[in-house]
């Protein structure tokens, strides 16, 4: 996951600076195809980077749930057990 967090920082840092050089010649009419198609490429790797988000936050969620059903369950056999005798 972090290669891909460091690839994800790279390239839009590529992208970035690739769309700041092609917004200073806007005249030339393939430095603005470039451009729509360096904004196209920013876009895909920003919902890339939500995808991986989301994802990890629904990973943290499971694991922050399963760990309060375990201590739920260790309470509850504590509580068992101290009332038992």
């Amino acid at each position: 996951m972090s290669d891909d967090l460091a690839h994800c920082k790279a390239e839009l840092k590529r992208i970035n600076a690739e769309i700041r050089r092609y917004e200073k010649e806007p005249d030339r009419a393939s430095g603005q195809l470039l451009l729509l198609v360096a904004q196209s490429a920013l876009q895909d790797l920003l919902k890339h980077m939500r995808g991986q988000q989301a994802s990890i936050k629904n990973k943290r969620s499971r694991s922050t749930k399963a760990n309060q059903v375990a201590s739920a369950y260790s309470q509850l056999n504590q509580f068992r057990k101290t009332n038992k005798g």
